[in-house]
């Protein structure tokens, strides 16, 4: 089979791990410069809707361009669905609302969990075997990330609510179901042909949720930091995220790529404090030593 890109073709492993290094970079930056513009500027599902129609946009020229073009099996189709319901309707419908409700640091901890979920998901649907020390660091990962959530008192907050905790909890186990259910899709196809019906199909479900929000922005109220940000998501968060996350798959397991979501709330800390917009407080601490030892146990290998 033709390689779809010539970006993994020489030693497509070392290249796949380096660029999930970078996105796991940009991914614990988007937490602190979405919102400069989400949700001052624009509601968060209006941003979504702009997110999907324009990487459907993305994907479908650069799929049109790519030398690889082995058609959809017709029992695929079901699958492809499946991916956009979960890595675009859910995925970033609860993504960005739950951002919009809680601190960057809470979000990025509680997406630490996505690689406990793509492992447990990896058990029942790829047949994966487990041990009993796999199975504690699961309990131990999704019990750090329960006590985060459930350690609020004020659902009104916006330095991390109950609401937006669980929202950002309901997208990591989203973005785990997609994970499993590209990775054999990408043996396969070409990720600009699965990211483009993933984006086509998952457009025309959120526009219902965004559309009153798309309507009502000024862009012309932005400012040069919303406009920096807005771009940002759009161009390293969206763009570039998908088509890593998806590409790798060919090349590294879905657990070893989960992997590099653990950065993330390290990069996402930093810039929070270093900006003076979040805290690190001891209950996040627990609990971030809880998912941390989870998901570390929860990939172990005998």
């Amino acid at each position: 089979m033709k390689k779809y890109s010539n970006l993994l073709q020489d030693k497509p492993i070392l290249k796949a791990h380096l660029l999930l290094s970078m996105m796991a970079l940009i991914g614990g930056a988007n937490y602190i410069i979405a919102k400069n513009v989400v949700p001052v500027f624009i509601g968060p599902s209006g941003l979504i809707v702009i997110r999907a129609f324009s990487g459907a946009v993305f994907f479908m020229i650069l799929d049109k361009l790519s030398p690889q073009q082995t058609p959809i099996e017709k029992q695929d189709y079901w699958k492809i669905f499946a991916c956009s319901f979960a890595g675009v309707v859910v995925n970033q419908l609860f993504f960005f609302n739950g951002l919009a409700l809680t601190s960057p640091i809470n979000a990025s901890l509680i997406m630490l969990v996505s690689p406990i979920v793509i492992t447990l998901f990896a058990i029942f649907i790829l047949k994966d075997k487990v041990s009993w020390l796999n199975g504690f660091g699961m309990f131990l990962g999704v019990s750090g990330a329960l006590m985060l959530i459930l350690s609020k008192k004020d659902l009104s907050s916006n330095q991390g609510n109950s609401m937006g905790d669980l929202f950002i909890f309901i997208n990591a186990i989203s973005w785990g179901f997609y994970v499993i259910l590209a990775a054999p899709l990408m043996q396969k196809y070409n990720p600009f042909k699965l990211l483009k019906w993933t984006f086509g199909i998952g457009a025309i479900f959120v526009l219902p949720f965004g559309y009153e929000q798309l309507i009502s922005v000024d862009f012309n109220a932005f400012t040069p930091k919303a406009w920096f940000a807005f771009w940002f998501v759009l161009l390293f968060a969206t763009y570039l995220a998908y088509y890593v996350h998806t590409a790798v798959l060919k090349h590294i397991s879905p657990a070893i790529s989960g992997v590099y979501v653990y950065f993330q709330p390290v990069v996402a800390a930093i810039i929070s404090i270093l900006v003076g917009v979040d805290s690190f407080s001891f209950t996040k601490l627990i609990s971030a030593l809880m998912i941390f030892v989870g998901v570390y146990l929860t990939g172990k290998r005998n």
